[in-house]
């Protein structure tokens, strides 16, 4: 199912306002690297998507929520990884 960008959005954006109700603190992993990630033109994630998420999310102020917490992404580790594939992945 394709959502519109604007559903797209406002998902993300109830989302976001769900999680940061419901518990203390919310990570948002980010970084504008995502940004150079392109699945083709038919997959959903586009840059473009990406960017304009982040940005309605600044210029909503949610990114300035004192529970929320931007963080860089980063290499997960072995055990991370096995806790949802199997060793042989």
């Amino acid at each position: 199912m394709k959502l519109s960008l604007i559903k797209y959005v406002k998902k993300i954006y109830s989302i976001l306002i769900l999680l940061i109700i419901m518990v203390d603190k919310v990570g948002l992993i980010f970084t504008k690297e995502y940004q150079k990630y392109n699945f083709g033109k038919d997959h959903p994630l586009r840059p473009l998507r990406l960017k304009l998420t982040y940005s309605l999310m600044d210029k909503l102020k949610l990114l300035e929520n004192e529970r929320l917490d931007i963080l860089e992404p980063r290499m997960a580790t072995r055990e991370e990884l096995e806790r949802v594939h199997s060793p042989k992945y």
